[in-house]
C-alpha cells in the first residue's frame, strides 16, 4: 500500500514550508511544518494523484490504462488520468539514454538540521544534469518556479546522486508540472548557483532549527 501523506514522516524543517521558515526562522515554532490541510477533499485527491503517478512511473505504465491504487478508487476519473498522463510524458521527455529515474525519492538535504523531503521524480543523466520534477495537482494557486525554495532544497538533495553521472554534475534543472493549470515550467541552475544559495541561507536554516530567533 502506498502511504498517504499523513503517514509519511514529516521533517522538522519541511521543504514545502521553507519559504516561510527561511523568511522568518522563528515561524517554525508558531506554525506546523506542513501547512496542508490533510483532511480536506482536495488533499486526499492530491494524495491519490501522486500515488497513481508513482505507480505508473515505477512500473512503466500508461496513465490512461494503468490499474488505479485500490485504496484511492473513488478518485479514478478520466480527468485525473489525463492530467497524470501529462505529468508522465513530461518526465519521460527528460529521460536521456542511460539516465536513472528515482520516483518518490527521499532526500536528506541538511541532515544535521532535520531538513529532508520526498521528490516526486529525480532524473540523473549521464551528461551531468540532474532534473528535479515536482507534481503539483492543485488547481488553485499557480505555483511559480522562480526562487522556489522547496525546489532549491530538492536540488541540494539531488546532488547526493552526482556519482551516478558519467561526468561531474554541472547543472540542476528544477521543474513544476501543474497540469490542471497548464503550468509546466522549469528553471536551470549551475551547481555553483546552488552552492551560493546554500551559503547565503544556511545560517537561516540553523537558526530555524535552533530556535534562536524571536517570532516577528
Amino acid at each position: 500500500m502506498v502511504p498517504t501523506k499523513s503517514e509519511k514522516e514529516h521533517a522538522k524543517l519541511s521543504p514545502s514550508a521553507s519559504e516561510r521558515w527561511l523568511e522568518c526562522p522563528a515561524s517554525i515554532f508558531r506554525a506546523p511544518a506542513n501547512d496542508e490541510d490533510e483532511g480536506s477533499a482536495a488533499a486526499h485527491e492530491g494524495t491519490a494523484a501522486h500515488a497513481f503517478a508513482e505507480y505508473c512511473l515505477a512500473n512503466n505504465r500508461n496513465g490512461m490504462t494503468a490499474l488505479f491504487p485500490e485504496q484511492y478508487k473513488e478518485y479514478d476519473t478520466p480527468e485525473l488520468r489525463m492530467h497524470i498522463q501529462t505529468y508522465l510524458e513530461y518526465v519521460m521527455r527528460h529521460m536521456e539514454p542511460g539516465a536513472e529515474l528515482f520516483v518518490e525519492q527521499r532526500l536528506e538535504i541538511f541532515k544535521q538540521y532535520e531538513v529532508f523531503g520526498t521528490a516526486d521524480a529525480i532524473i540523473i543523466t549521464k551528461s551531468g544534469v540532474i532534473h528535479v520534477i515536482d507534481l503539483k495537482y492543485g488547481r488553485g494557486i499557480l505555483v511559480d518556479v522562480e526562487e522556489n525554495t522547496q525546489l532549491m532544497l530538492y536540488g541540494v538533495g539531488g546532488l547526493a546522486f552526482d556519482w551516478l553521472s558519467n561526468v561531474p554534475v554541472h547543472t540542476i534543472e528544477v521543474h513544476i508540472v501543474q497540469p490542471r493549470r497548464n503550468n509546466l515550467v522549469s528553471k536551470t541552475y549551475a551547481v555553483e548557483e546552488i552552492a551560493a544559495w546554500v551559503r547565503e541561507n544556511i545560517g537561516k536554516v540553523k537558526r530555524a532549527f535552533d530556535g534562536t530567533d524571536e517570532a516577528k
